[in-house]
């Protein structure tokens, strides 16, 4: 998660026999204020992902807790985590249905699902600095 967001904090808030689930809370560049949970189980003497997939607990928005957030600027989507070409490009004002992340290769991506059709879009790696840099315009950087 370094990279994609900043306050990270990282707590066991499950365990169950060798499997345990961590919460990573982060106010993240793509979605502000979120926590994702990330399930590892023991192998070998160390903690290893079950999978490259999170799922998201919670994401704060401007409207409270929620899923549903709004393209703040024409956003390039993928079919997949990590694929090059882009598949289609999100319009400003699109209603959006946040799903899970992945992680791959070191890189974060968001899972959503828009006009009935589900995407990949990479997650941001800087600040937005400019109103139109944000992915999303219900973002909630702050509490």
């Amino acid at each position: 998660m370094a990279g994609y967001g900043n306050h990270r904090i990282g707590e066991v808030t499950n365990l169950n026999g060798n499997k345990i689930v961590i919460t990573e809370s982060i106010v993240s560049y793509s979605l502000g204020i979120n926590a994702i949970n990330f399930t590892y189980k023991y192998v070998n003497g160390k903690f290893v992902p079950t999978s490259r997939y999170g799922s998201y607990k919670e994401i704060y928005s401007t409207d409270g807790s929620s899923r549903y957030f709004t393209v703040n600027s024409d956003l390039p989507a993928y079919a997949r985590p990590g694929a090059t070409a882009v598949n289609t490009t999100l319009k400003t004002g699109s209603l959006t249905k946040i799903i899970k992340c992945a992680l791959i290769s070191g890189k974060m991506y968001i899972q959503l699902e828009c006009d009935g059709e589900i995407y990949w879009i990479k997650a941001l790696e800087n600040p937005p600095i400019a109103d139109n840099e944000r992915q999303f315009m219900e973002v909630r950087y702050a509490g």
